[in-house]
Parts: structure tokens; sequence; C-alpha cells
């Protein structure tokens, strides 16, 4: 049920179960000052796991259908014994965290689109109904590497500026060597732009079109 209210937001905080705090914006005018202003509005939504289900049921409904479809298992077998895995999965010990605590699907920084629903307690009313973009979520074998990769370049940096250093200013550092050649480059292209704009060859070309055009 949606009476058309829908907002389009950014998650701010997925420290809840099943809510999720999303940040709206939006510009308000100011007839005093005669401008527009940012506001903020943050709104609990409610969220649930994909398709209701714990992302350990759905997870054990999908690897039992696909055992009983390598073992050559009929489609109402195969049903039969996804949905025993999934029950089996769903009925065990109160105490398993996967169980009692489905994962939460969203992160924050993730855009989603909230709609009007029915209050599900005192300060929620709204429900996700969808996730336009997901967020960069940080990965730290990515991180350590990136880290190492700037640790040795500013090692290969520094120990490239001693050896500029030791040899008594005969060989310039790394960086105003590199410099010097992209300024160098860039001045010989634009000789030869200039050369080619001022040749007789490149003065001529337009003239065939002239005579054809009178």
């Amino acid at each position: 049920m949606n009476n058309g209210a829908s907002f389009v937001g950014r998650v701010v905080s997925n420290r809840m179960q099943k809510t999720v705090v999303v940040a709206v914006d939006r510009l308000v005018w100011v007839p005093k000052l005669k401008v527009f202003e940012r506001r903020t509005s943050r709104h609990l939504a409610h969220c649930d796991a994909a398709e209701g289900l714990p992302a350990s049921s759905a997870a054990a409904a999908a690897a039992a259908a696909a055992a009983a479809a390598a073992a050559g298992q009929t489609g109402a077998t195969a049903s039969a014994t996804a949905a025993a895995a999934a029950a089996a999965t769903t009925t065990t010990s109160p105490s398993s965290p996967a169980t009692a605590h489905p994962p939460q699907p969203l992160h924050v920084g993730d855009v989603v689109r909230i709609g009007w629903c029915p209050r599900v307690s005192r300060r929620k009313s709204y429900r996700v109904e969808s996730v336009l973009r997901r967020a960069r979520a940080f990965s730290p074998p990515l991180g350590a590497a990136a880290l190492a990769e700037h640790a040795g370049r500013r090692a290969r940096e520094g120990a490239e500026a001693s050896a500029a250093a030791g040899s008594g200013g005969a060989t310039p550092p790394p960086r105003v060597a590199r410099a010097e050649a992209a300024l160098g480059a860039a001045r010989r292209r634009l000789a030869e732009l200039r050369a080619g704009a001022s040749s007789p060859s490149a003065a001529a070309a337009p003239a065939p079109a002239a005579a054809a055009s009178s």
C-alpha cells in the first residue's frame, strides 16, 4: 500500500536489524532572504532480507536445489528437497546467530527509494522500495595493496632524490627531470603544429574548394 509519497535518499545508518536511516535532501524557498535553502530530513525505513527470508535460508535452499539438479532428480522432488532444506535451516536452534539475526541487506552510502506504508512502529512508516545505487565498499586487501604501492613509490622517489643530491647537482631530481621532459614534448608538439599551419601546402589546400564554389 502506498499513497504516492516516495523519496530518494541515502542510507546514513544501518545499525538496526530491519531498519535503516535514510537522509533525504530537499530545497526550501525562504521568502525573507529570497533564496533556496537545502534541508535534510531523516526517515526510518523498514527493510527485510531478500524475499523476506534470512540469507542463510535462501542460500541453503539454492544449494539444495543445485544439488538436486546435479543428482538428476525431477522438478517436484527437487522443490521438495529445497523446501525441506530451507525449513531445516529456519527451524535450527534459536541461539544460532545466522537465524536469530539476519544480515542487514543495505550498507551506509546506498542510494534507495523509500515509499510510505502503514505504520510499522511509532517512528517508522516508510519502507525501502528499491536500491538505486550501491555504495563502494572498502576492501582490506585492496587497501593494503594500495598502501604498499604508495610506500614503494615514495621509497623510490626518495632514493632517486638522494642520488640526485649526492651527484652534486649534475643529475636533476626525478620530478624536475619528468617535468622538463613533458615540457620539451609539449614544445616540440607546438612547433610541429605551427610549422604545419604555416606551410604553403596547408595554405593552398582550401583554394580548389573556393574555386569550385565560385
